[in-house]
């Protein structure tokens, strides 16, 4: 929202031969390679504790919570080129991201929520990325579910993708 509305370099940009899809997949670049570098450390900080159960695990869990991140990082950027105040990202965080975070199955199992919160919660894009991570992690792979994970993530990516270019150019170009 920064480089839409406030420092306006989108705008410059998009003077340019550039297009809005360009300018998306350069700033959605730069994100995954944030992503690359902070799950990289976090790996990097577990394999010590022998956290991870095969040889494998490590990079197969890396790889499920880059592309968790990525899916969120599109969906959020489209989010920010529809949205006309920074108040917008208030409500986001509390009733999107907070909740999400505490329903994902991250801290107790999503079984503890009694049946239909358990489903409810299995419906959440968060819960696929941390139950794909920790059954990679933990060896305890089920590969229709973690396919099923993955094909989630990897729609809500593809989904965000689109939403955000056609938002930047609704918002920059129109």
């Amino acid at each position: 929202m920064g480089m839409i509305k406030w420092q306006r370099i989108y705008e410059s940009m998009l003077a340019t031969p550039l297009q809005p899809r360009h300018v998306v997949g350069a700033h959605l670049a730069s994100v995954v390679l944030h992503l690359v570098a902070a799950c990289g450390v976090y790996t990097l900080v577990m394999v010590p504790f022998g956290v991870f159960e095969a040889w494998w695990s490590p990079f197969l869990a890396f790889g499920a919570q880059v592309l968790c991140g990525t899916a969120f990082a599109t969906l959020v950027y489209a989010f920010s080129t529809r949205v006309r105040s920074e108040q917008a990202f208030g409500v986001l965080f509390r009733l999107g991201v907070f909740p999400l975070f505490l329903f994902s199955g991250a801290f107790f199992p999503v079984t503890n929520l009694g049946d239909v919160g358990a489903w409810l919660a299995r419906l959440t894009p968060l819960w696929h990325g941390v139950n794909l991570s920790r059954m990679l992690a933990l060896d305890n792979v089920t590969w229709w579910v973690a396919g099923v994970n993955v094909a989630v993530l990897a729609a809500l990516a593809v989904l965000g993708w689109r939403w955000s270019v056609s938002g930047l150019a609704k918002r920059m170009i129109t």
